[in-house]
């Protein structure tokens, strides 16, 4: 995860609520999409589709290497880089410091 303290803090507040189980009207919204609505299903996920690469060309193009290519998705790992800023990285921690 890359960003601000507060980004980060909202997304761990975003994951911290998805992970806290199952809610049943939202699993009856999803299911009716799948069955009704595939055509914008479809448009979602190309429009993610395309984003993502948008992501990995732009991130790529600036020396980092994917450590996994992404099936699908809002998330991608990235292999940590030997330099940033002119700087040696000796190691994972240290870069996330």
């Amino acid at each position: 995860m890359v960003g601000s303290v507060d980004f980060i803090r909202d997304i761990a507040t975003i994951k911290g609520n998805t992970d806290s189980g199952f809610v049943a009207p939202m699993a009856v919204g999803v299911l009716n999409s799948m069955e009704n609505a595939k055509v914008n299903v479809a448009a979602c996920r190309e429009l993610y589709k395309r984003r993502i690469a948008i992501l990995i060309d732009i991130t790529t193009r600036h020396g980092m290497t994917l450590a996994i290519e992404p099936g699908a998705g809002f998330f991608t790992l990235w292999r940590r880089p030997d330099k940033a800023f002119g700087e040696s990285i000796k190691d994972a921690e240290y870069f996330n410091y």
